[in-house]
């Protein structure tokens, strides 16, 4: 994972997943909580792998999911169950926000992620990292850079 943009808020992380089992255990940010846009050609990706995928992330602190790629309203709804079934144990308050963005280029979804995602108010504070993760594809990666380094 490295670094590809930081401002006075926030710091912005690259990776590439060559599939998505290779999540790490753990991450190196600099926040205790993050924003993820996961670029994934979901067609045949399995189930099981994406709700392993959403149950990690949201135990290493997600608060905002944006699902870029072929088939991310299907990444889209996996996650959300997960995001329910975790505030309904956990009584959370405050909502893990989650985007789909299946009609927009990777660059066009990587700068909503820059420049719009927000993170619901009592995550906002505390969310001052923001990974793009490109899985099964390393060229999106480049595409990811600079939808992200766009100006607002």
């Amino acid at each position: 994972m490295q670094i590809i943009k930081q401002d006075e808020k926030r710091t912005f992380y690259s990776m590439f997943l060559p599939r998505l089992e290779a999540w790490p255990d753990r991450l190196d940010i600099d926040s205790g909580c993050f924003g993820l846009l996961l670029a994934y050609d979901a067609r045949s990706g399995a189930e099981e792998a994406l709700r392993a995928l959403a149950e990690r992330t949201l135990a290493q602190g997600l608060v905002y999911l944006c699902a870029w790629g072929p088939d991310c309203k299907r990444v889209h709804d996996l996650f959300e169950r997960a995001i329910v079934a975790r505030e309904e144990e956990r009584g959370d308050d405050d909502t893990v926000m989650t985007t789909w963005h299946e009609d927009e280029s990777l660059e066009e979804a990587a700068w909503y992620f820059a420049h719009v995602a927000s993170p619901s108010p009592g995550y906002a504070e505390r969310c001052r990292a923001m990974v793009v993760a490109a899985v099964g594809n390393q060229e999106w990666l480049a595409t990811l850079s600079s939808g992200v380094m766009a100006p607002a």
